[in-house]
């Protein structure tokens, strides 16, 4: 198993969970819809996070973790990682290179940070 996966699944509360400050995606963007879905569904795809301290930085599912804010979710589940900083780097550029909304110079913002 790589160190990007993890079989461990926790519910923690969106009060504790940051956006990661070196995301290359700086705009996530109108989460409404996704929102309303959340809250209609349920999230159905865990984030995935590392630890801060007493607090969880999110590596992927930066844009879920805004609706669920936005949608008034208490916890939501995450799969906790243990990545040292340049593997969180290269996690969410892989995460955000794969998603078509990436812009170019977010893309190579990242890339070359």
């Amino acid at each position: 198993m790589s160190n990007y996966q993890s079989n461990e699944i926790k519910l923690i509360n969106t009060s504790l969970i940051d956006p990661h400050p070196d995301n290359p995606r700086k705009q996530i963007g109108d989460v409404t819809d996704l929102a309303a879905s959340i809250k209609a569904n349920g999230l159905l795809s865990p984030l995935s996070v590392v630890p801060n301290g007493e607090r969880y930085r999110v590596i992927a599912g930066h844009r879920r973790l805004a609706a669920c804010k936005q949608a008034g979710t208490g916890a939501v589940p995450c799969f906790v990682l243990d990545l040292d900083p340049l593997q969180q780097l290269e996690a969410m550029v892989t995460e955000n290179c794969q998603r078509e909304q990436l812009t170019v110079l977010e893309e190579a913002d990242a890339i070359q940070g």
